[in-house]
């Protein structure tokens, strides 16, 4: 209940703070900058932004598995196969583990099944780059932007919040329309069939990383798989922030980037 109250104190002010005057927090599509939050809101944003165990765990990782997916690759490419592997191999064990942590997190299950209640209000149509909502009580904005700022709180850098949020978008807008709840189940089995696909990689890394084709679907499965669980986790303790309905269309955009993850590596 502290933490709770604590997060309703966070005010219009405080949220204006987070989210800039729009540039200063996400540009457009296609384009990044690095700019962090000001100090001044930071306290206030991780507070906001529980399970901070989850989620800067998941950033953390995350912002260091970008940089060695592409050691990877350059490797690969460069015929040095053995540090290719090497290096993927410990970007799957990491990955895994990170995985694995956030499957056990009791408390931000407690946030999911919090945030995640059925609702009587549908999701919003299938294409959401543009949909408008109201946070913080009167702030409007979009949906991009308020889930770019959510994963700048849990520590991603801009530029990576910008490549998943419009990674994950752009898997949910290509599904089949969207139920009018998010099931609560659903995401939390696409995480475990994400965080048991990495440990299963691990074992035909070899082959995977020798071939462009897997190399690719391995990319996609620790970088999405990743993603997807930071977008679900983030937004999860930052439902008081976002309101019930942004969160749950947050937790359906993740749960479509994990599902994107979850592609069998080897046919």
């Amino acid at each position: 209940m502290e933490r709770y109250a604590r997060q309703l104190e966070f005010d219009n002010e405080q949220l204006r703070a987070l989210l800039g005057s729009g540039p200063d927090v996400a540009s457009s599509p296609g384009s990044s900058t690095d700019a962090v939050p000001s100090s001044g809101a930071a306290p206030d944003l991780a507070a906001a932004a529980a399970p901070a165990s989850a989620a800067a765990m998941l950033a953390r990782i995350l912002g260091g598995v970008e940089g060695q997916v592409d050691d990877v690759e350059r490797l690969a490419a460069a015929g040095e196969l053995a540090s290719a592997v090497d290096t993927a191999l410990q970007v799957t064990r990491r990955s895994a583990a990170a995985l694995r942590a956030t499957v056990a997190d009791a408390e931000l299950r407690e946030n999911l099944v919090t945030s995640m209640t059925p609702l009587d209000s549908p999701l919003p149509p299938p294409s959401i780059q543009n949909y408008a909502i109201t946070v913080g009580g009167n702030e409007s904005v979009t949906f991009r932007v308020a889930e770019i700022a959510v994963l700048q709180m849990a520590g991603l850098r801009r530029s990576l919040a910008e490549k998943h949020v419009d990674a994950a978008i752009a898997e949910y807008e290509q599904l089949a329309p969207p139920r009018s709840s998010v099931d609560l189940h659903q995401v939390l089995d696409r995480i475990e069939a994400v965080q048991h696909a990495v440990a299963h990689a691990e074992t035909v890394l070899p082959f995977v990383i020798n071939q462009p084709p897997q190399r690719l679907k391995w990319r996609k499965l620790v970088t999405y798989g990743l993603g997807g669980t930071l977008i679900v986790a983030a937004n999860a303790g930052a439902a008081v922030v976002l309101g019930p309905v942004a969160a749950a269309v947050s937790a359906a955009v993740g749960s479509a980037a994990l599902g994107a993850a979850a592609a069998p590596l080897v046919m």
